[in-house]
């Protein structure tokens, strides 16, 4: 399995900082450095096109996570197994299809044929079409309502991932603002924000510490940033 390349996120776009991008309140927990996996993966049976790329930036723009699958090589670098519940496999061949049908460990996935027929009970098949995008969007999320013990994750813009992380991590205010030359109004904006996002999501954060443990278990901050700020 090779994930996804990281692409920048054209649906996220916020106001106030050109930096900034307008993000889901609330998405499908994608996979993160620390913390639970997401219960949704959607592979992408490679067929070595640029659809492949595509596919992978798409699903993650949903907020799930999503990586391209060689049915015939080793997809153990995924960091999720591919038998679990909450993969999704899309196929666009009839070869992809056939491997991905005789891999063992592909055995509980659920397959979504676009523009070929996986005909599985549990999936979709899809016309290529200028409709499938939405199509699958609305799949994808209806698998994800269906999953058990749903875990959801807040998400957070590069810039607010970067200027709430400096704050969580021991820097005042003042200080946060200082070294990423903004207004320390414009650092309370972030707080407000994010801490409202997981509000929503009934996480609520009271304090500093209370931040940095919500960053932590959604993966926005990483282990060596801890130990990096320690030293």
């Amino acid at each position: 399995m090779v994930t996804c390349p990281r692409k920048p996120d054209i649906v996220e776009s916020m106001p106030h900082d050109p930096s900034d991008r307008p993000v889901p309140t609330v998405v499908p927990d994608s996979d993160a450095a620390v913390g639970e996996a997401a219960p949704l993966f959607v592979a992408v049976a490679a067929e070595d096109d640029i659809l492949d790329t595509a596919l992978c930036t798409l699903v993650e723009a949903w907020g799930h996570r999503a990586g391209i699958l060689r049915p015939d090589a080793d997809h153990s670098r995924s960091g999720r197994p591919a038998d679990e519940s909450g993969t999704v496999i899309i196929v666009r061949s009839t070869r992809r299809l056939m491997e991905v049908r005789q891999h063992l460990r592909l055995r509980k996935a659920i397959i979504v044929g676009l523009g070929v027929r996986a005909d599985d009970p549990r999936g979709i098949d899809l016309a290529n079409t200028g409709r499938a995008p939405a199509e699958l969007a609305a799949y994808l999320t209806s698998v994800a309502d269906r999953l058990p013990h749903q875990s959801v994750r807040v998400r957070l813009t590069d810039r607010e991932r970067q200027i709430l992380t400096t704050y969580a991590l021991g820097a005042t205010m003042p200080e946060t603002a200082k070294r990423h030359h903004i207004a320390e109004s414009t650092v309370r904006e972030h707080y407000r924000r994010v801490t409202q996002r997981y509000a929503d999501a009934g996480k609520p954060i009271g304090n500093k510490a209370q931040l940095l443990l919500r960053l932590m278990s959604d993966g926005w901050v990483r282990p060596r940033e801890i130990l990096h700020a320690a030293g």
